[in-house]
């Protein structure tokens, strides 16, 4: 008898398939070479005749439709008669005909039933293998004397034993591909079976050939010992695959009670099903599967189903229905391919066994459902955590932090390692001062949490940077224990907007007072005394007037304008960008304040450079720049306007203004561009201005494609940086400046 298996579900199984089919081949031309030059065995029953061959093949099919099935990792092993037909065939036939007969009635099998080719060919191959191998090894030792002697005899027991022997080690190959049997585990299992097997088909074989030439009519009687061993192998196979159900249904109770997700375990629970029972498929069907569902009887025993139910490749099946809950209902579909060798159906003792395997598998489903959902809500609530820009904070007794959720590091700049320290007294003051709103041992009021007033907290950061926070507290149970939730906000942008606005009023107070004052004084003045005034003393007071209202229209204009900017009043600023000459804007600035000229230190290209901007908003730009480089710089420090030659590649002109007064701290330069902002307390300032010029030169800059920035230290001045884009006519060579000492005077 012979073991054969294959189920088609690795790449790796096609790989065995193929080396195997290769070896028989080679099996097969190394017997058509070597066994014309091996003595044949003497006194031996050699037919060539056609009658002869094609009663060997049509008993070679026949011994491979009978078969014991046996269960190895899941798939099927068929125990066949097709040794006593190779048996016979080396005791009777030609040694060519004993190779080839055999095989013949196997492939006429494989097309009848339309095995699969996979599969097909792997029985071909093993067998080609096999059965060239013991007839070549039986021709060599039996080396001319009788198959009857005790040499014939022994010869017969190795080249069976042999053949054994290699269908087992291809068999373990396959099944390794294909299910990660290990061959070991293979050998174990079957070695017993396989001697019985090989000393049977010894036994039958032989004594069929010896009983025919002395009395064809007791051939029948050779078969009942065959039948005999079909029986004996047939318990044998029947605890085996008991054995190997058990095994798999422990597999399957594992893949039940584990956390897994949904599909993985519909995936493994259909394969663990399969191996148990035998089935060539198994699909399990959930609601979401639609109108195929819908096909199956709603039952919860084990019902056969109608091949014009079953889904596309299926032959044969049976269906038990899953209990999902809520009146929704599952199938478990087991069967096989179209086209197997044999029709799958469960045994009547397996009905019991299937059913209660389904109403676990409807338990375990359920368990995954409900397991995914928990999921989807806790990442649900971990994505809220995670992404909300308020901090939020667990803290249970003692003060253990038990979330800081990221947005709280953003706030304080401390990670959650840090923040859930057991000891409070090694947190940064942030964590603490945070943790110091909370206090979990309070009662929940009720069942329910209860919230307490938000409370303001300024904490300071590692950096130095300070932080004001609205702290909202809800208390709750968790787990039994009183724990304090906060969610935190960091209100440190409103309450500098506030301070800006105190700083505003406290400024546009006085920047309006300063020219109404003269104004309102002069005008008084004219009203009173006017006619009693010379012309040149009335003249002076109607300029200071004119000049004072220049003034306030001035402030009047920057406060529009920023509103434009910040949109505040439905519009942005607009420009009307056009192609100038860089030293045409720079002289225009420079001409508007005659009493920087001592101080200014002028450098720029000789010849022209093009940028495309708005002519106007530039110079409003460097003017704004120069009077702040003269309000800040020492009185006789020079003051550097300089254009830097551009680079080859350059997008962009740098027009740098830059002075040597006090300079400006990190946080200052990150604010000075702020509206509103005053380096200056607005209280005690002793420099006039708004606040707004640096954000509106800012803005222009930016609606021309252009930016400005700033580098400044503490005590060494500061470099504001105008950057215009260029025109193509700037592509032009410029003569770079004379290199300069440290704002050395120009000619």
């Amino acid at each position: 008898m012979s073991g054969t298996t294959l189920h088609d579900r690795r790449v790796s199984v096609r790989a065995v398939v193929v080396v195997v089919l290769g070896l028989g081949l080679l099996a097969l031309l190394g017997a058509a070479l070597l066994l014309p030059h091996l003595a044949e065995p003497s006194g031996a029953y050699l037919f060539e005749s056609p009658a002869v061959l094609a009663a060997f093949v049509l008993a070679a099919a026949v011994s491979e439709l009978v078969s014991v099935p046996l269960m190895h990792g899941g798939d099927k092993e068929d125990l066949t008669f097709f040794e006593i037909v190779t048996v016979a065939g080396i005791l009777v036939l030609d040694p060519e005909w004993a190779v080839v007969a055999p095989l013949v009635g196997l492939l006429l099998v494989q097309l009848a039933l339309r095995i699969p080719p996979v599969k097909a060919a792997f029985n071909l191959g093993s067998y080609a293998v096999a059965t060239a191998t013991s007839v070549v090894v039986y021709v060599a030792l039996v080396a001319g004397e009788s198959p009857f002697g005790f040499r014939g005899i022994a010869a017969l027991v190795v080249a069976m034993s042999l053949f054994t022997i290699i269908n087992t080690l291809l068999l373990s190959a396959v099944l390794y591909a294909a299910d990660g049997v290990r061959p070991s585990a293979l050998v174990r299992d079957v070695w017993g079976l396989s001697v019985l097997m090989t000393a049977g088909s010894i036994g039958v074989g032989a004594v069929a050939v010896a009983v025919a030439p002395v009395s064809p009519w007791l051939l029948p009687f050779t078969v009942m010992p065959a039948m005999s061993l079909w029986y004996a192998y047939r318990s044998s196979s029947s605890r085996a695959e008991e054995r190997e159900r058990n095994r798999h249904l422990v597999t399957l109770s594992g893949v039940l009670t584990d956390e897994r997700p949904l599909a993985e375990l519909l995936v493994d629970a259909a394969e663990s099903v399969r191996a148990a029972f035998g089935a060539g498929r198994v699909q399990i069907l959930l609601p979401s599967d639609g109108d195929l569902i819908t096909t199956f009887p709603a039952s919860e025993g084990v019902v056969p189903v109608p091949v014009t139910r079953l889904p596309e490749g299926w032959g044969c099946g049976v269906s038990v229905g899953l209990e999902l809950g809520d009146g929704r209902r599952g199938v478990l579909l087991l069967g096989d391919v179209l086209g197997a060798k044999r029709a799958w159906a469960p045994r009547p003792s397996d009905e019991a066994v299937i059913t209660t395997v389904a109403a676990s598998l409807s338990s375990a489903i359920r368990s995954a459902e409900r397991h995914a959902a928990l999921v989807e809500e806790s990442s649900k609530l971990k994505a809220v955590v995670e992404n909300a820009s308020d901090g939020i904070v667990v803290v249970a007794a003692g003060g253990r932090v038990r979330l800081w959720s990221p947005a709280m590091a953003r706030i304080t700049g401390v990670d959650a390692s840090i923040a859930a320290l057991p000891d409070l007294a090694d947190v940064p003051q942030a964590v603490a001062a945070i943790v110091a709103c909370a206090d979990p041992g309070e009662p929940v009021v009720g069942r329910g949490p209860s919230e307490s007033l938000a409370r303001e907290v300024t904490i300071v950061r590692a950096d130095g940077d300070t932080r004001d926070v609205s702290v909202a507290v809800v208390r709750a149970n968790s787990g039994g224990e009183p724990v304090a939730i906060l969610t935190v906000h960091d209100v440190t942008a409103q309450a500098r907007a506030d301070r800006l606005k105190s700083d505003f009023v406290a400024t546009i107070s006085h920047e309006l007072r300063t020219p109404i004052t003269p104004i309102k004084g002069y005008a008084q003045l004219l009203l009173a005394r006017g006619d009693a005034m010379t012309p040149e003393r009335r003249r002076a007071a109607y300029e200071l007037i004119a000049d004072r209202a220049d003034h306030l229209g001035r402030l009047v204009e920057d406060l529009l304008m920023a509103s434009r900017a910040s949109g505040t009043l439905g519009s942005r600023l607009t420009t009307s960008p056009q192609q100038h000459d860089v030293r045409t804007m720079v002289t225009t600035a420079v001409e508007s304040f005659p009493s920087l000229a001592p101080r200014l230190v002028v450098e720029q290209p000789d010849g022209p450079l093009a940028v495309w901007c708005d002519s106007t908003r530039s110079v409003q730009i460097l003017s704004n720049l120069l009077s702040n480089a003269g309000k800040y710089a020492p009185g006789e420090s020079p003051i550097l306007l300089r254009v830097v030659p551009p680079e080859l590649g350059d997008t962009h002109v740098a027009i740098e203004v830059a002075d040597q007064g006090c300079g400006l701290s990190e946080a200052d330069r990150e604010r000075v561009f702020e509206r509103f902002y005053r380096v200056e307390d607005s209280m005690t300032m002793r420099t006039s201005g708004s606040g707004l010029g640096l954000y509106i030169a800012r803005e222009l800059a930016s609606a021309m494609g252009g930016s400005l920035t700033v580098r400044s230290q503490p005590g060494q001045g500061s470099t504001f940086t105008l950057r215009l884009p260029r025109t193509e006519a700037a592509a032009q060579t410029s003569t770079p400046p004379a290199p300069h000492a440290a704002f050395a005077r120009t000619a």
